[in-house]
């Protein structure tokens, strides 16, 4: 559903609908992303910094392909994580505001493609944990989906068109 308005924003609940403001400088970005979560079932990976919020129960694995308590963590993404890599995994970036202002596109999007357990995600600063530093369920300057969100809209698509191993 497209929004006639200016306003920043949108929304999408997993198979269900989607809605994406239509003249604001960023649609396409937000559409993409609301996608995500309506078509792939993706929670949003940033979170709220120090307003920190109890969205997921640390005893409880999300359903959500795309992040994690560490409750359940075999049977999310650890099979795309290098060996060596730790848990939690570290940033290789401070500030994320800072970046967006010294790194060209090219290399923000680089950080879409390394996977690892990155803390900060479905709105907690801490407790729930993202597969990159950054994707397009986390940001909107970055063009791609992370390897694990990737992965997750293959696997819905494989489903919905039978061509399920």
């Amino acid at each position: 559903m497209l929004i006639n308005t200016p306003r920043y924003g949108g929304g999408g609940i997993y198979n269900q609908w989607m809605c994406s403001s239509s003249d604001h400088a960023t649609f396409k970005q937000v559409l993409v992303h609301e996608f995500g979560h309506s078509y792939a079932g993706l929670a949003d990976e940033y979170n709220y910094g120090d307003n920190h919020v109890e969205w997921y129960p640390s005893d409880t694995e999300p359903w959500e392909p795309n992040i994690t308590t560490l409750k359940d963590f075999d049977r999310k993404w650890k099979s795309l994580i290098k060996p060596g890599t730790p848990v939690p995994t570290p940033p290789t970036i401070a500030d994320y505001n800072t970046a967006r202002r010294q790194m060209t596109t090219a290399q923000l999007n680089e950080k879409t493609q390394r996977v690892g357990v990155f803390e900060g995600a479905g709105y907690m600063a801490r407790g729930a944990y993202r597969p990159a530093e950054l994707c397009r369920m986390n940001v909107n300057e970055v063009d791609d989906f992370c390897p694990v969100c990737t992965r997750a809209i293959i696997d819905i698509t494989d489903f919905y068109t039978g061509t399920v191993k």
